[in-house]
C-alpha cells in the first residue's frame, strides 16, 4: 500500500501540487488560528484585571470612613455595593493589622476550588507586599482572581483621583488604614475563552477546506495543458514530426509551450546544420594551428593536417607516406602499445612524447588521443601540440624552485642558529640570575628567623615565600621558554630522545594519550636533518591539538638503509581533503617545504571520523646523491 501511494505521488504531478498547496494551507491557518488565540486571550485577562484593579480600588476608597472608624453599617454599604457588580464572588476589608472587618460573599463561593482561599501566613505576606509597594495587587487562583487595594486615609481630591493608579509619589505608607480585597469569579472568563478556541478552529477548518477546494481547482487548471503537452511528447517522438500546441496563455505553461514547438522546428533545422557542421569541422581540421591527425585502429594513417605535417618538417603529402610509430624516439616507443589499448579501451588520454624531426632532432610533443565514430566505424584521434618552449619555461621554473628552495633551507639553518643562541643566552644568562636570587632570598629568610618580633618575623617569611614561589615560577617558564626555541636535549642525545621528550611533554599539557616506537637499532642521522623532522613533528602535534580532536596520539620512527620514515598518527575526526589542498593550510606547507629540503615527501591520509595519519619519508644521503644526479630525467 505504502509502495503504491508513493508510486502516485511520484507519477501524479496534479496531487504533488494539491499536496503541496494543501499543506501550506494548513500551515496558514494553524498559525493564523494559534495568534488569534494567543492574542484574544491575553486581551480578556487584561480586561479581568484592570477591571478587577478598579473595583477593588472604589472598595478601598469608598470603605475608608468606616475602616478608619471601624463601622460595620458603613462597611457594609461599600461592599454590598462592589458585591452587586458582575463576577464578583466576595468582598473583604482588614483594618492596619490584617483584622477582619467585614466580608461578603455570594453563595457561588462555597462551589468554587478552596485554592484561592487565603491562609493568615498567606494573608500577611499579601499585606506586606501592599504595605511596601503601596500599590494594588492580584493573586490568580485555577477558578478565581483575588485583588487588593491599600485603604488611604487622607480625602484629598488628588490623592483620591491617585488611588486607581500604580505609582504615586505623593503616597506614603503612613496614610494606609487597612486592605480591602476582591475575589472574582475566573470561570466566566474560561468560558469566554473556550466559546472563542471553538469558533476560531471552526474558521480554521472551514478556511481549511475552502482553501484545499481552489487549490485542487488551480492544480487541475495547471495539469491539463501539460498532460495535452505530454500526449504531443509521445507523437513527436513516435512520428518524428507534430502540429504545432496551441499557445492559450503567457504562463510558464505557455513558454513551456512555446519551447517545444521551437524544438521542432529547431530539430528540422538541425539535419540541414548537421552538412555545415561537417564543412566546418573540415575547415577547422585544415586551418588547426595543433597538429591533427586521423589513423584506422590497426595504426594505419587516414588523415593528417598541415600543422602536423609542419611540426615534424614534411609537406602533407610526405607525412601520409610515413609510419608515425618510427617518429617515436625510443623512450617512448616502447608505452606506445599500453597507451593504444587504453584509447581503444574507451579511455581519453593525454600524455607526453619525444618524436624525430625530419632533420634528425628530437623535440617534444604533448598528445591528446582518443577514439571517434564516423559512419559507423572507429577511428583514433591524435591532437599534437609543440611544447618545446613550454619545457623551457618549466626547466627555468624548476631551476628557480631549486634555488628558492636552497634559500629557504639557508633560512631555516640560519633561524635554527639563531634560536638556538637565544636558548642558551636565556637559559645561562636569565636561568643564572634567577638561581642566585633563589639563593639570596633562601639567605634572608634564614635571617629572618632570627628577628625576635613575631610579628614582623612571620610577615617577612611569608613575603619571602611569595618572592621564592615567583622566582620558581620565573624559573620554570624560562626553562620552557629556552626548551621550546630549542631542546638542548636535540642536540645532546639526538633525535630518538628529542621526540619521546617532546611526546611526554606533549601528552602532559594536552592530556591526549600519547605513545611512542622508536627503532629498533640506533640511527644517525646529521643535524640539519634531525632538527627538520624535529619541526615537522613538533607541527604534527599542534596540528593534533587545535584540529583533530583525538584522544590518543602514535608515533613511530623507522630507518633502514633507503630512507627514515616518521609517522603520526591519531584517532580524531579526520582531515577533510578540501584542507589538504587548500593554500591557506600554512602548517601543511611548511612540513612539505622542510621534507622537500632533503627530497623527501609528507603523506597525509585521513577519513572524517576514523582519525589522520602524517607519514614523513627522507631517503638516505646515498639515495638523495643518485637523485640529483638523475634530476634531468627524460620526458614519458
Amino acid at each position: 500500500m505504502r509502495l503504491n501511494l508513493l508510486k502516485v505521488l511520484n507519477e501524479n504531478f496534479r496531487i504533488k501540487i494539491f499536496i503541496t498547496f494543501a499543506l501550506l494551507i494548513f500551515f496558514i491557518s494553524v498559525s493564523f488560528t494559534s495568534l488569534f488565540i494567543h492574542r484574544q486571550t491575553k486581551n480578556l485577562t487584561d480586561a479581568l484585571i484592570k477591571k478587577g484593579n478598579l473595583l477593588a480600588g472604589v472598595l478601598a476608597f469608598n470603605s475608608r470612613i468606616g475602616v478608619f472608624s471601624e463601622n460595620k453599617e458603613l462597611l457594609d454599604v461599600a461592599a454590598e455595593g462592589i458585591l452587586q457588580q458582575e463576577g464578583v464572588l466576595e468582598v473583604s476589608i482588614f483594618n492596619l493589622e490584617g483584622k477582619l472587618l467585614k466580608s461578603k460573599e455570594r453563595p457561588q463561593i462555597r462551589t468554587l476550588e478552596k485554592s484561592i482561599r487565603r491562609d493568615e501566613k498567606s494573608k500577611r505576606k499579601a499585606i506586606e507586599e501592599i504595605t511596601e509597594t503601596v500599590s494594588p495587587c492580584y493573586f490568580v487562583g485555577s477558578s478565581a482572581v483575588e485583588f487588593w487595594s491599600p485603604v488611604i486615609s487622607d480625602s484629598d481630591p488628588y490623592e483620591e483621583t491617585s488611588l486607581f493608579f500604580k505609582e504615586d509619589l505623593l503616597r506614603r505608607k503612613s496614610k494606609i488604614i487597612g486592605f480591602a480585597m476582591i475575589t472574582g469569579d475566573k470561570r466566566t472568563l474560561d468560558k469566554e475563552l473556550n466559546d472563542l478556541l471553538v469558533k476560531t478552529i471552526f474558521i480554521g477548518i472551514t478556511f481549511l477546506i475552502i482553501g484545499s477546494i481552489v487549490t485542487y481547482i488551480v492544480a487541475k487548471g495547471i495539469t491539463k495543458p501539460l498532460n495535452k503537452l505530454i500526449e504531443s511528447v509521445k507523437i513527436f517522438g513516435t512520428v518524428g514530426t507534430v502540429e504545432k500546441f496551441p499557445i492559450e496563455t503567457k504562463d510558464e505553461i505557455g513558454k513551456l509551450a512555446m519551447a517545444f514547438n521551437n524544438m521542432a522546428e529547431s530539430l528540422k533545422r538541425r539535419e540541414g546544420a548537421l552538412r555545415e557542421s561537417e564543412e566546418r569541422y573540415r575547415t577547422l581540421f585544415t586551418q588547426a594551428s595543433d597538429g591533427i591527425c586521423i589513423m584506422s585502429v590497426d595504426g594505419k594513417l587516414v588523415d593528417v593536417n598541415e600543422s602536423s605535417a609542419r611540426m615534424h618538417g614534411y609537406s602533407t603529402q610526405e607525412i601520409r607516406h610515413i609510419n608515425l610509430k618510427d617518429s617515436d624516439a625510443p623512450e617512448t616507443f616502447q608505452l606506445a602499445p599500453e597507451r593504444m589499448r587504453r584509447v581503444l579501451a574507451g579511455e581519453a588520454i593525454t600524455f607526453e612524447v619525444k618524436h624525430y624531426h625530419k632533420d634528425g632532432h628530437v623535440f617534444p610533443l604533448e598528445v591528446s588521443v582518443s577514439l571517434i565514430s564516423y559512419n559507423g566505424e572507429s577511428y583514433v584521434q591524435c591532437i599534437h601540440r609543440d611544447i618545446t618552449e613550454r619545457k623551457r619555461g618549466e626547466e627555468m621554473i624548476q631551476a628557480s624552485r631549486e634555488q628558492m628552495r636552497a634559500l629557504a633551507g639557508r633560512l631555516q639553518t640560519v633561524r635554527e642558529e639563531e634560536r638556538t643562541d637565544i636558548a642558551r643566552e636565556i637559559h645561562d644568562e636569565l636561568g643564572g640570575a634567577l638561581t642566585g636570587m633563589k639563593v639570596d632570598v633562601s639567605f634572608l629568610i634564614k635571617s629572618a628567623l632570627k628577628i625576635e618580633n613575631e610579628a614582623a618575623r612571620t610577615s617577612l617569611i611569608a613575603g619571602m615565600d611569595s618572592v621564592t614561589k615567583s622566582i620558581d615560577t620565573t624559573i620554570h617558564a624560562v626553562r620552557r621558554i629556552a626548551m621550546e626555541l630549542r631542546p638542548g636535549i636535540l642536540d645532546d642525545l639526538g633525535l630518538v630522545a628529542a621526540l619521546e621528550w617532546q611526546l611526554k611533554d606533549f601528552e602532559k599539557r594536552s592530556g591526549i594519550r600519547s605513545e611512542f616506537f622508536p627503532p629498533v637499532e640506533d640511527i644517525s642521522l646529521d643535524a640539519d636533518l634531525s632538527t627538520a623532522l624535529f619541526r615537522i613533528f613538533q607541527e604534527a602535534l599542534t596540528n593534533v591539538v587545535r584540529h583533530s580532536g583525538a584522544t590518543a596520539v602514535c608515533v613511530r620512527l623507522r630507518a633502514d638503509a633507503d630512507s627514515s620514515t616518521l609517522e603520526v598518527e591519531d584517532n580524531g575526526k579526520g582531515i577533510e581533503k578540501e584542507k589538504l589542498l587548500s593554500s591557506e593550510s600554512l602548517g601543511l606547507l611548511g612540513m612539505r617545504e622542510r621534507a622537500q629540503m632533503f627530497g623527501g615527501r609528507i603523506t597525509v591520509t585521513g577519513t572524517p571520523g576514523t582519525g589522520t595519519t602524517v607519514k614523513v619519508e627522507i631517503p638516505s644521503v646515498e639515495k638523495r646523491k643518485i637523485e640529483r644526479d638523475q634530476g634531468g630525467a627524460t620526458l614519458r
